[in-house]
């Protein structure tokens, strides 16, 4: 709308459904593809009620900065930001995404900038000690250790994974590599299926597994409804 009011030429129609006059409002909270976007991220039920409660999609902002969570106004940000990608892909490059596309690039966007979040502060004493423990699964499951990198400036990845039983008996260890570049969560979720195929070629069928990204469980748990065979 603003582009169009400055002599911009821009379709006056939404872009991602073609069907009412493309403005803040309609994007981000009427159209269909929005709202299963948002749908599936836990967020429309209270962007739906807070909508009821504003005359604009500014005050709509600042009324969900003060209502929801801070987990919640972060996912929120990224979910509209990939949702205005995906209207601006769709206009210029002619490539239709799906809400699973846009939750999925929301979610790994935010866990960059978490990890980059992360990495710039000390943790402290606590929480050193914390990670440093390893903790034994019940007698009668294994537990393996996950980790995974990005090798050589980002041009392959790789996982690391270590067995042990519930004395912390060292059962067996394994590394694979592949010359791809993914983002640290999709390396993450890579080296995790790596130890999914590892564990069904050894035959155990009780193991806990443990990674150093708590986030991906997190974006896991978000997109099972997404991705439903990656659900832990």
């Amino acid at each position: 709308m603003c582009l169009r009011k400055k002599g911009v030429a821009c379709p006056s129609l939404c872009v991602l459904c073609g069907m009412e006059e493309e403005h803040n409002w309609h994007l981000f909270t009427q159209c269909g593809l929005s709202k299963k976007s948002l749908e599936i991220a836990g967020l429309w039920p209270k962007i739906e009620e807070a909508s009821h409660q504003v005359d604009g999609f500014s005050e709509l902002v600042w009324l969900l900065l003060q209502k929801l969570e801070e987990w919640e106004c972060k996912r929120a940000a990224m979910v509209l930001w990939s949702i205005w990608r995906a209207r601006n892909v769709k206009h210029v490059d002619g490539v239709v995404e799906t809400e699973h596309h846009i939750n999925m690039r929301a979610a790994d966007i935010l866990k960059a900038w978490e990890t980059a979040h992360y990495q710039g502060r000390t943790p402290d004493i606590n929480e050193r000690t914390n990670d440093a423990r390893w903790i034994p699964p019940p007698s009668s499951r294994v537990k393996c250790n996950i980790d995974g990198a990005l090798i050589a400036g980002g041009r392959f990845v790789g996982a690391g994974l270590c067995l042990r039983d519930h004395m912390g008996k060292f059962l067996g260890a394994r590394t694979s590599w592949l010359r791809a570049r993914m983002s640290p969560s999709e390396a993450e979720v890579w080296s995790l299926l790596q130890a999914l195929l590892w564990m069904e070629e050894m035959g155990h069928t009780k193991v806990e597994f443990e990674m150093d990204c708590k986030q991906v469980v997190d974006d896991l748990d978000w997109i099972k409804d997404i991705l439903p065979s990656m659900a832990p």
